[in-house]
């Protein structure tokens, strides 16, 4: 912080080295290869970043620029942020009692998911020229689903059921027909799926 202060032109107002490198990690794209010093790779992000967006104010803690690296619900998690960890596990179970904030968290998680894979796909320059795409996608690509002990697996996956004419029928149930909304998708335009499910 203290370098922030003698120089704010070079030196960004981050003092934690974790978020240093999440910072690094969403912004690649804009990071040349030969920088070992996290600052000089912070400048070259900023400076890569101000030339995509001359008119704006640039801080990696405001908007448009903290959605894509930072989630302020993630608390004070020892061993990695939860994206991290779905990165390399694939999913994360939030639990603790009802009202302390686990359906907040997973859908903050799961906009955190879509933007970071947006960025990674569109890269810096398109990614922060289609805001208004990447909110829409947030809204049709997020799903949450409130489990039950009643619900079973012929209404998640597929079951038997019977049709108005009396016969026995087989019929997707709930991830079927969404795996099939997301194939409708063109393929170059979709985003990664965020799914929160909850449990009574």
């Amino acid at each position: 912080m203290l370098l922030h202060l003698l120089f704010p032109d070079f030196f960004e107002r981050i003092a934690s080295g974790n978020h240093k490198r999440r910072v690094i990690a969403a912004f690649t794209g804009l990071v040349q290869d030969g920088h070992e010093d996290e600052d000089r790779q912070l400048l070259a992000i900023r400076q890569g970043l101000q030339a995509l967006m001359p008119k704006k104010t640039l801080d990696f803690y405001w908007p448009p620029l903290e959605a894509a690296w930072y989630d302020s619900s993630e608390g004070g998690l020892a061993d990695g942020a939860p994206l991290e960890i779905i990165q390399h596990k694939k999913q994360v179970v939030l639990y603790g009692p009802p009202g302390t904030g686990k359906t907040y968290r997973a859908k903050r998680l799961a906009e955190r998911i879509i933007r970071s894979s947006a960025l990674v796909t569109m890269g810096p320059a398109r990614y922060f020229q289609s805001q208004s795409a990447i909110e829409k996608a947030l809204k049709s690509n997020i799903h949450r689903l409130q489990l039950h002990p009643a619900y079973s697996y012929e209404d998640f996956v597929r079951g038997l059921h019977i049709s108005a004419n009396g016969a026995t029928e087989y019929r997707p149930g709930y991830l079927l027909r969404l795996i099939d909304a997301i194939n409708q998708e063109p393929r170059d335009t979709r985003l990664l799926l965020g799914a929160v499910m909850a449990e009574v």
